[in-house]
């Protein structure tokens, strides 16, 4: 039985908002803009760890991400299986990278899957 929560379904992309589903669940992606994604990486980097994940991924639920049905997301909303996912997301959408992996995997006009 294959894990819906392991693939995230890009529906539409223009410019800095995206639409994808994930687990069957729809949610609007709009990039808080890329001063304040510098701000961020900058804010939550550490030479000797790398990226903190958990303070990025709090800073994208509540800049980033809106769930269709109104109810916010945190950390502590999502299964263990969406973690991975998100984070994946967050790293492809915030860097403007998600577009391209899209395109890479779809061809011509097949189904949108990162």
């Amino acid at each position: 039985m294959k894990n819906k929560s392991s693939n995230i379904i890009v529906e539409s992309i223009d410019g800095k908002n995206a639409t994808v589903l994930i687990s069957g669940k729809r949610y609007k992606l709009q990039h808080p803009g890329n001063r304040a994604y510098l701000r961020w990486q900058k804010e939550n980097y550490n030479i000797a760890q790398g990226f903190d994940d958990e303070a990025m991924l709090d800073l994208f639920f509540q800049h980033c991400v809106f769930p269709e049905n109104g109810t916010s997301l945190d950390l502590d909303s999502i299964s263990p299986q969406e973690l991975s996912v998100f984070q994946k997301l967050m790293h492809k959408f915030l860097s403007g990278s998600l577009d391209a992996i899209v395109h890479e995997k779809s061809g011509d006009g097949e189904k949108k899957t990162a």
